[in-house]
């Protein structure tokens, strides 16, 4: 059985937690910068959305999103380690507990953006999990600038239930205005985003 925990706890608490698990201490994680609103309940485009991949070619949606398996998604141009090749996934076996705080979490997804700026508009690092749902699964992370584009994507990672996939991007990210950070998993229900302005 897949153990999922769920805990309300303090925005700070997801940034230790995401410093820990990538050998950083909760100091150099902290986030800061930009007003940032989370959106959750949101699980990504739906069939018939055009989607825009890393390489810049567009794709049309056979299914939603999140209903797409790795096969699928590579049918229609996307695959892991596009972009930049700097986001990294691992796999992390066993319990998990997982911090809902307004850094969020939607569905079996979390995402967590470090902006030292005080403006929120450059990004040195961008954090995301998401548990396992169950059995043997295979998937990879993708890391949005809005609800149609996807700029990166991590590495493959399989691993078996009960466990956490994990994935980080740290690489300066530049956006002149206004922008959405979402993230999603191959074939996993979930995209919480946040909102960076001024």
């Amino acid at each position: 059985m897949n153990a999922r925990v769920r805990l309300c706890t303090l925005g700070a608490i997801l940034v230790s937690l995401f410093g820990i698990m990538w050998g950083t201490s909760g100091a150099s994680a902290a986030s800061s910068g930009g007003e940032r609103t989370l959106s959750a309940g949101w699980t990504g485009p739906k069939a018939g959305t055009t989607i825009t991949l890393p390489n810049g070619a567009t794709a049309t949606l056979s299914k939603d999103f999140d209903r797409m398996s790795l096969a699928e998604l590579a049918a229609i141009g996307l695959h892991p380690s596009m972009g930049s090749h700097r986001a990294v996934d691992k796999y992390a076996p066993g319990p998990v507990v997982t911090p809902m705080n307004a850094y969020g979490c939607d569905g079996w997804v979390c995402i967590q953006v470090v902006s030292p700026t005080n403006d929120g508009r450059t990004v040195i690092n961008w954090y995301t999990s998401a548990d396992n749902p169950g059995g043997y699964v295979c998937t990879y992370s993708a890391y949005w600038d809005s609800e149609t584009h996807v700029f990166d994507t991590g590495t493959e990672v399989c691993g078996q239930a009960p466990g956490q996939f994990r994935g980080s991007l740290t690489y300066p990210v530049g956006h002149p205005y206004d922008w959405r950070a979402c993230n999603t998993w191959a074939g996993i229900y979930g995209k919480p985003c946040e909102s960076i302005t001024e």
